[in-house]
Formats: structure tokens, C-alpha cells, sequence
């Protein structure tokens, strides 16, 4: 018997909103939408998004902060089958348009805040493409607007013929040249992305409130709000993290799962926390930096109840491959550090980083981890190479390290490469490297990450000079060569020689260990 159930993002939407009609599904600014202001507003600007050309797998870049309409923008994407692509609004004019380029997007959606950002990318390009704008005043003369678009005639919307295999988003991950990974997803995969996040979080169900305040661009927005969504549950959004904000919406709509690295939590110190009442709170989970005991124990504080849930996760694998350290194995177990054991259906292994997958290592020693699942990325958009090499025989190698233990925990112990994780931002140390090295007093630079209580690992530059120049004066070229403030060092140390291999190549490794040892 033919199974004539529709896998597409676009019928979960249309189930969903048919389902939910008149529950509240987001929350966003104090208003409040059900399921069927949504299918109204997702079919307005779906519709629009097809009256100006926009079809099933062209791809929509998006940039803006997290707002109902960048949501039903969002949605109304997927909902016509095209590809949706977050660009970062804190990265520069040069790789938002590199990255606008290297996707191929034939729409861009932009807000007030991101507006005159996204439109300089734009003309940066051979072809600018046309501009949809989310807010009701300011708007650019030649675009096409949110406002507009809602008065446009309701007409009902066919579900778009996608199938399983075909492209669903692209999510940018941190790159260290001028063009960012360009992680591509399927229908299928990003789907089985949602169904496998009610793991993480103990459960998703019509009784979630979930408090998102993670940027758009992020991975983690994508792999929490629409599950959220998809089970019926309801999305609360923050534009950005703000401890007061983030206290005030847990109390004024009784949210009860949050999510966030341990750098954001840690901002909430105790005589913000104790003016609100944050007991409605039951899990929150944790990824993107190593929890700490302490961690723990300040979530107890907010709300007894509460019970932490960390994650192992990235673009690539998304919650499918994830792995899961819960409450109780944390406080019972005593698995503080760790990163848990694959969820259901998903596998990993510890290998030699310098070998093939199947080169496994013995446990508690450090190696990298590959993971599989049921469900992960197709790979790398427009880098045949860099799929083949990371996507391998049904598995995907990380270039994360880690190790486990006799209980088969996972411990992350770092990247292989030199990626840094800063307040659960991932930075290549080498793009700054190369911007110091354009200061014509700077011979030498090394850039790693030193573990620091509040961003969890804190980018840390050693120089060498050859004349007078101060750490405020490299802080300052930087910002003026184009370093977003996010990739500029914490700390910059002036040295006289670097440490080197044997091979005479910079030794990072003993870079890091001189700067732990000398640590304040």
C-alpha cells in the first residue's frame, strides 16, 4: 500500500497552522499569534515571494533580528519550497556579499536594523538582487515591503513539489577565508532535525514555552524555534540577549525551557535573577561550551524544578546526530564536563585524527569524533572537496577532539584546527592572525583560545613587533581592516619569539600551554 503522506517543510507548516488554528504559537514583542494568524501571514508573503519569481528551490537570503515577521518571512520560504539562508548581521558589508554570492540568492530580506547593512552587500555584487523590507517605516524606495505585501489578495497556496531529497537551507558556518561553509540541508534531513529535538529538551509538546534568544543567524535558531513550533508548543523571542530581558520574559510568560551556551547564563548574576521569579522554568539546555559545576547549581538556584540537558551539536549534524548528557547523569553520575551519549538512532566514534574513519581509538584517548544518524547535511555547498573529505562512508568527520570514557561519555577537549569558541561564537584564528600581520610594525602573530569564566574560551594574541605599537593601537587597525568586533582579541601579548615545531611551524599548542602557565 503508497504511503501518500507529504514529506516537505511546507505540509508540516500547513499541518501545523491547521491544527493550532487558535493556540498561540509566538510571542514576540507582547503580541501574541495562533496558528492561524500565521498561515494568514506566512500565505501573504509566500504569495508576494512567488508574484516576483520566487519558486521551489531559489534560493532567500535573510538578515534581521528575532521578530514575529522575520519568522513568517522565514516560514513563508520554506513554505513555497525555495531555500532559506540566514546571513550573519555582525559579520562585514565584504562576506555578507561574498557569502550572498556564493549561495546564489535571488531575494534578500532585510530589516530596519540590518537594512543599510544588507543593501551595501547588495550593490556589492554583479547583480544585486531585489530587497524585501520587514518594518513599516523606512523603507528603501525600491523595495518591496511587509506592509504592502498584507494587502495583497489572499489566494490559497498548493504545496510546493519538492521532494525528501531536495534543498531546504543552507546554514553559514564559520569559515576561515572570505566565503563561509555553506552547510546544505534537505527536506527530509531539516524535518528529522525537528523531530529529534524533543530530546534535547525532555520533551516538545503544546504545553512548551520556549524562550529564544539566540541570534537568526545561528544554527541553534534554526534547530529550536520551528521544532518548537512543528510540536505545537510556543516560541517567545528576545532580539538578543540581555540578562534583565531574558529574566523579565521567563517571568512574564511563564517560559519553561531555555537554551543557550553557559557564557549567556553566567551573565545572570544572582542580584539580577532574585527580583524575578523564574520557577516556571523546567529544562534548560546547554551547548557550545564545556558546563561547569557551578553552572549547574546556578540553574538550581532560579528554579528548583529545573534540569539541565547538554548537547553536543553543530551545523552539520544538527540534532539527529546529537549527543545528550542529562540532569541525572550529570548530578548522579557525577558526568560534569561531558557531553553525553548519541541520542536514539544516532552512533559516533573516537579515530585517529591522522587516519580513516574506521581507525578507531582506544577509550580515554583523545581523538576525533565522527558522528552519523538518520539525518544529517548533504554537504557543502559548491566545495565538492571539502564534502568528500569530511563526509565519509555514511559518517561525518567533526575536526572537533574529544575522548570517552569507560561509560561511553563523550568529553569535547577542543578543535583539531584552530577554531576558537567565544561565548559560543566559532572564530578561525587564522583570519585574525592575517589582520594583525597587516600592521606594518607586527612580524609575527599567533591567535589561540584561553579558557576565561565569562566567554568560555577568550581570544588571546601573542605578537611579535618590530617598533613601538600598543595593544590599543593593534585593537584599533583591527576594527579599521574590517575585524568585527566579535573575532578582535581579548588580550593581545608582546613577545619576543614565538614557539615553533620542529618543522620551525608556529607551535600553537605550546603557545597555549605557555599562556595557561602564566595566566593571572
Amino acid at each position: 500500500m503508497s504511503h501518500a503522506h507529504a514529506v516537505s517543510i511546507a505540509a508540516a507548516l500547513d499541518r501545523r497552522f491547521r491544527w493550532s488554528r487558535n493556540d498561540v504559537l509566538l510571542i514576540s514583542d507582547g503580541q501574541r499569534y495562533t496558528g492561524g494568524d500565521l498561515e494568514i501571514q506566512v500565505g501573504h508573503v509566500a504569495g508576494t515571494f512567488l508574484d516576483i519569481g520566487i519558486g521551489p528551490g531559489d534560493v532567500v537570503a535573510l538578515i534581521g533580528e528575532n521578530t514575529a515577521r522575520f519568522y513568517v518571512a522565514y516560514m513563508a520560504v520554506h513554505r513555497i519550497g525555495a531555500v532559506a539562508c540566514i546571513l550573519h548581521a555582525r559579520e562585514s558589508e565584504q562576506r555578507i556579499s561574498a557569502a550572498m554570492t556564493h549561495v546564489g540568492c535571488k531575494l534578500v530580506v532585510t530589516d530596519a536594523e540590518t537594512c543599510s547593512l544588507a543593501e551595501r552587500a547588495n550593490l556589492l555584487r554583479d547583480t544585486p538582487v531585489p530587497v524585501f523590507f520587514l518594518d513599516d517605516d523606512n523603507a528603501p524606495s525600491d523595495a518591496i515591503t511587509y506592509a504592502s505585501c498584507l494587502e495583497r489578495p489572499a489566494t490559497p497556496l498548493a504545496l510546493p513539489e519538492v521532494s525528501s531529497d531536495d534543498p531546504a537551507t543552507i546554514l553559514l558556518s564559520s569559515g576561515s577565508t572570505g566565503t563561509p561553509k555553506a552547510v546544505l540541508h534537505s527536506q527530509y534531513s531539516l524535518i528529522s532535525q525537528w523531530n529529534n529535538a524533543r530530546h534535547l529538551y525532555r520533551a516538545l509538546n503544546s504545553q512548551t514555552r520556549f524562550l529564544q534568544m539566540v541570534g537568526t543567524s545561528f544554527a541553534a535558531w534554526a534547530y529550536t524555534g520551528l521544532p518548537v513550533i512543528n510540536a505545537g508548543g510556543t516560541i517567545v523571542t528576545g532580539r538578543r540577549f540581555d540578562p534583565e530581558e531574558f529574566c523579565r520574559l521567563v517571568q512574564a510568560e511563564a517560559v519553561n525551557v531555555v537554551a543557550g551556551v553557559p557564557t549567556m547564563f553566567r551573565m545572570i548574576d544572582d542580584s539580577i535573577a532574585q527580583k524575578y521569579d523564574l520557577s516556571s522554568v523546567h529544562t534548560v539546555g546547554i551547548s557550545g561550551e564545556v558546563v561547569q559545576d557551578r553552572d549547574v547549581k546556578q540553574v538550581l538556584t532560579w528554579s528548583p524544578q529545573a534540569r539541565v540537558q547538554v548537547f553536543y551539536t553543530t551545523s552539520e549534524m544538527g540534532p539527529a546526530c546529537t549527543t545528550l548528557c542529562c540532569h541525572e547523569d550529570i548530578v548522579e553520575r557525577g558526568k560534569i564536563g561531558s557531553v553525553g551519549r548519541p541520542l536514539p538512532n544516532a552512533d559516533l566514534r573516537i579515530v585517529d585524527p591522522e587516519g580513516g574513519i574506521e581507525y578507531e581509538v582506544p577509550v580515554g584517548v583523545i581523538g576525533e569524533i565522527v558522528t552519523t544518524g538518520p539525518a544529517y547535511a548533504s554537504g557543502y555547498l559548491g566545495d565538492a572537496a571539502r564534502t568528500a573529505e569530511r563526509f565519509v562512508g555514511g559518517w561525518w568527520r567533526s575536526g572537533d577532539l574529544g575522548r570517552l570514557d569507560e561509560d561511553g561519555f563523550l568529553f569535547f577537549e577542543g578543535r583539531a584546527d584552530n577554531t576558537i569558541n567565544t561565548g559560543g561564537i566559532k572564530v578561525h584564528g587564522e583570519e585574525i592572525e592575517e589582520t594583525l600581520m597587516l600592521h606594518p610594525l607586527v612580524r609575527q602573530a599567533a591567535v589561540v583560545g584561553v579558557p576565561d569564566p565569562r566567554w568560555g574560551s577568550a581570544i588571546t594574541a601573542s605578537v611579535v613587533t618590530t617598533g613601538h605599537v600598543t595593544e590599543e593601537d593593534l585593537l584599533r587597525f583591527c576594527k579599521a581592516e574590517g575585524l568585527v568586533s566579535f573575532k578582535r582579541p581579548k588580550k593581545i601579548h608582546f613577545r619576543n619569539q614565538l614557539p615553533l615545531g620542529p618543522t620551525g611551524k608556529l607551535d600553537r599548542g605550546a603557545l597555549k600551554r605557555e599562556l595557561l602557565e602564566n595566566q593571572d
